[in-house]
């Protein structure tokens, strides 16, 4: 089973993490795609507007000193703490350069995904109708099933 699993740093996110640390147990065969996501450019691939991190990776500290960087791989560094226990060899960490739906999308048609697993951030009505949802727009585009955390 491959899962995708954006990541942001919320409380929320934090539960999602809890809740695919329940999902896989037990299971024989799984890979954990995590994102995070910074608004920023950064060149990419031209295939693909986001990258895996790898540990001791070039683009790593390419990143490392970009403006926002820093922030995103310290929330995959925190994410993989919390997952301690798990094989890393199943948990792979990618950053998107865009917008957090977008990239979720992406990801999803280009990793020929099972199922993505992302909470909500509980916005109102009026909240989502001026900002938008990643939430909501990953829902009514995904060909990709979805869970979602409340």
């Amino acid at each position: 089973m491959k899962i995708l699993l954006p990541f942001d740093g919320s409380d929320s996110s934090y539960k999602a993490l809890g809740y695919v640390k329940e999902f896989v147990a037990g299971m024989s065969e799984y890979e954990i795609l995590l994102v995070t996501v910074q608004k920023t450019f950064m060149p990419t691939p031209p295939d693909r507007p986001y990258i895996e991190i790898m540990p001791d990776d070039f683009v790593a500290e390419t990143i490392m000193h970009h403006e926002y960087g820093r922030v995103h791989l310290n929330l995959l560094s925190d994410a993989l703490k919390y997952l301690n226990g798990f094989s890393h060899s199943r948990i792979r960490t990618y950053v998107g350069f865009g917008h957090a739906a977008d990239i979720i999308l992406e990801m999803s048609e280009l990793e020929n995904l099972d199922i993505i697993i992302m909470c909500t951030h509980g916005m109102g009505a009026a909240r989502r109708f001026t900002l938008g949802s990643v939430t909501d727009k990953v829902v009514h585009h995904s060909a990709t099933p979805i869970l979602i955390l409340r």
